[in-house]
């Protein structure tokens, strides 16, 4: 840093040399600093004292003064003596203003850095004269110091700026310096008179010491001659002495102009402290107010704490009676899937030994008159099988099977009828192929692809099989209005990941349908829900869906939508993120919500038009909640946007953890999914 002579002795607090170069002073080194704003950090006061006069209301780099610096510092003897300073305000938003480890935008004052800093006295001395200044970014000093901390006293200073007012006392005229100073001022000419003193008492000395000494003429002339040059030598230090002493008259005068102008300002201070006193008289009793008014508001906050003590009691007691309830029904339903089986099991052996047995019958025409006499032991039979689903019928299993017994054993013809009965109940499987439901394929997919069978329950999807017979999936959707990956077809294609599920044809019809071929997996995360999942199990499922998902939201796809249905599951039980013709790439683009309501994200459900890779980390969440409690945490619309999901229960804390954050109101809040891979893997 270069600094002139007189800086440099500002810097270094050194007085005698701040006056041998006092004519320096007005002129700034290279870093924009003056000599005064380098001696208001430095411990002598005689340094300020010298350079008060010559420097105040300069500014250095920045717009900065020797005022703000004194306040940063919190020097208030300093700051008292360079109140002229005060509503002078930065130019430049300043890092490290005034050497001090202070950050303040353009328009910055004195009051503001004290603020900042928590410095009370200093606030206290500048608020009269700053109040209600707003830097460039329309911030008051109260900004600073309720947006800072620290080691101040910034209790103190809000309480003192909580009230912060507008109208403000004008800078006041540069204060006289201390009596020292002024001691130190007029010592100059006092010692100048007392040597004119000192020459003429040796002067007279001389005198009288000639008369004594030689008495011829000559040397009576010489001496003569002499006294008289010393009389005139004498008469020119008593002129000197008078314009001395005039001098020091007019400088006392202007002394004592000056002290009453300092004790008017002081008297004016004094009335402002003391309304400020009134001032703070009244904020003390409107804070004792306010501290009833908490304590009030404190006990109702704990009677309101006991009723939502209760509450969450009385809802661990429904909890528990529903997880009863559903123990109950789990035991049931698996009873009646037993009887079903035994039904099934018992229909299988009736079908061998009609199948044995209608060989041995030759008489076709007998054999048509049973096989109508029988129609009614078939309608019985399927009773009795409906009545394992749980739909409860008049006729008993029991009586169904002597039936179908005594049909056996009564005649051979008949036994045929039998295993056409069960044939009939095996056509209401679920994977029963329905070829009324087939759509036309496009013609540039009729020569490689073939329909086989549609899936009851998965609407608009059907088994497929390509020019290779290699099994695949065929899904019809309606062509998107909005953003979609459907309408970039070779970006869709070109997706390559174990958990994302692979697309080989995306063709549209023309006539408002897209055909989308897909990998064959016919299973889906909603089947394996059909049990209780372990902790495991659910974070290598959230692990696999994380990977998939850092992988489209690294080529700038957002999926929207996902749940249990979308997500398919490999021949390896590995899962793959499906639905993709609901997905889009990631922009603000405004789009229509797509997928359930109650699996919209809570932004979306608040007036958000975009989504973003925030939303399906929101769907990853609720896929989570639904792995460990069965159900979704939400029931209506309103609480999606306004509620906090409750814990899952009885899952290990990491993993329920995870779950809350996933499903954060606040996007920004949320984990990225390669947050989600990496807590899972270090768990």
């Amino acid at each position: 840093m270069s600094r002139n002579a007189l800086t440099s002795a500002a810097c270094n607090c050194n007085v005698s040399d701040i006056r041998a170069n006092i004519a320096l002073a007005g002129q700034a080194d290279k870093e924009g600093w003056t000599a005064l704003m380098w001696a208001v950090g430095c411990s002598d006061m005689n340094c300020t004292l010298e350079l008060i006069a010559k420097e105040t209301r300069l500014t250095g780099k920045n717009g900065c003064t020797a005022l703000m610096r004194a306040a940063a510092l919190n020097n208030v003897e300093k700051a008292r003596l360079l109140l002229c300073e005060v509503q002078m305000q930065t130019n430049d938003r300043m890092s490290k203003i005034c050497c001090t480890n202070i950050d303040a935008s353009a328009g910055a004052t004195a009051l503001m850095l004290a603020a900042r800093k928590g410095h009370f006295e200093i606030v206290e001395l500048l608020l009269p004269y700053e109040q209600g200044l707003k830097d460039s970014e329309g911030h008051t000093a109260q900004w600073y110091a309720n947006n800072s901390s620290g080691g101040g006293d910034y209790t103190r200073v809000r309480e003192l700026l909580k009230n912060e007012g507008t109208e403000r006392l004008p800078p006041p005229n540069p204060e006289v310096p201390n009596q020292e100073h002024i001691t130190e001022s007029s010592a100059k000419p006092e010692y100048q008179l007392t040597s004119s003193e000192n020459t003429y008492e040796e002067t007279e000395e001389s005198t009288s010491q000639s008369n004594q000494e030689g008495s011829s003429p000559k040397q009576q002339i010489d001496k003569a001659t002499e006294e008289s040059d010393r009389r005139d030598e004498l008469q020119k230090a008593s002129d000197q002495k008078q314009a001395l002493i005039d001098e020091l008259t007019i400088e006392k005068t202007t002394l004592q102009e000056q002290l009453a102008s300092s004790k008017k300002t002081l008297e004016e201070a004094e009335k402002l402290l003391s309304q400020l006193n009134q001032e703070n008289s009244s904020l003390k009793q409107q804070l004792q107010k306010a501290n009833e008014e908490a304590k009030k508001n404190h006990e109702l906050d704990e009677t309101l704490n006991k009723r939502a003590r209760e509450a969450e009691k009385s809802l661990a007691e429904t909890r528990w009676e529903i997880t009863s309830l559903k123990a109950q029904l789990s035991k049931t339903t698996e009873d009646l899937k037993r009887a079903l089986a035994d039904q099934k099991a018992r229909n299988l052996a009736l079908e061998k030994e009609n199948a044995r047995l209608r060989t041995e019958s030759h008489d076709m025409k007998d054999l048509q008159r049973r096989l109508e006499e029988v129609e009614e032991e078939k309608r019985i039979l399927l009773q009795n099988i409906a009545a394992i689903g749980g739909k409860i019928v008049p006729t008993p299993v029991q009586e169904s099977e002597s039936r179908i017994s005594a049909a056996i054993q009564g005649d051979s013809e008949r036994r045929p009828a039998v295993k056409d009965v069960l044939k009939e109940a095996e056509r209401e499987d679920d994977t029963t192929p329905d070829t009324r439901a087939f759509p036309s394929l496009p013609e540039s997919m009729k020569q490689h692809y073939s329909l086989k069978t549609s899936f009851k329950g998965r609407p608009n999807t059907f088994k497929a099989v390509d020019s290779m017979n290699k099994p695949c999936m065929i899904e019809v959707v309606p062509h998107p209005e909005g953003p979609s990956l459907l309408n970039s077809p070779t970006e869709l294609k070109d997706l390559r990941h174990q958990n994302v599920l692979e697309y080989s044809c995306v063709t549209d019809d023309g006539k408002g349908r897209v055909f989308i071929v897909t990998a064959w997996h016919p299973s889906t995360l909603q089947d394996a829900m059909a049990r209780r999942l372990g902790n495991g199990e659910i974070k290598q499922y959230l692990r696999q869906l994380a990977l998939g998902l850092e992988y489209l939201h690294g080529k700038g796809i957002v999926l929207r939508s996902i749940c249990p249905k979308s997500v398919l599951l490999s021949d390896d039980g590995e899962c793959i993120l499906g639905g993709l013709d609901c997905a889009s790439f990631i922009s603000d683009a405004p789009c229509k919500p797509v997928g359930e309501p109650l699996r919209r994200p809570p932004e979306m459900q608040q007036g958000r038009s975009s989504y973003g890779p925030s939303a399906d980390i929101w769907a990853l969440g609720l896929l989570a909640y639904e792995l460990c409690t069965g159900k979704l945490p939400f029931t209506t619309e309103e609480q999606v946007a306004r509620m906090d999901a409750p814990p899952p229960e009885e899952r290990d804390q990491d993993l329920v953890t995870l779950v809350l954050r996933m499903l954060e109101k606040n996007p920004e809040r949320r984990p990225t999914a390669q947050e989600v891979v990496r807590t899972l893997r270090r768990r």
